[in-house]
């Protein structure tokens, strides 16, 4: 099976994530916790589980099956990141 690559582009002061900037922050608010400010502290989490095989396969799952079955909460932050990033473009 092909492995699976994700193409983040990463632009200084927006979230590679979110898409939320230093101007719109994501609520109730967020801060920068890279040097290069492309991670907020909102989508830090589902960064550190996309990292892991099995942290990708939740966000998978998670996305697959639905916000219900989402028992993780960087699971559901990831959800809530993606959704942001979609409307913010």
């Amino acid at each position: 099976m092909p492995d699976l690559v994700l193409r983040v582009p990463l632009r200084s002061g927006v979230c590679r994530w979110c898409r939320c900037t230093w101007d719109d922050p994501c609520p109730p608010g967020c801060a920068w916790v890279d040097q290069a400010q492309t991670l907020c502290s909102e989508c830090e989490d589902f960064d550190k589980a996309l990292r892991s095989a099995a942290g990708r396969q939740r966000a998978v799952e998670a996305f697959l099956i639905g916000r219900e079955a989402a028992e993780d909460s960087a699971i559901l932050i990831a959800l809530e990141a993606a959704e942001r990033r979609v409307t913010r473009r």
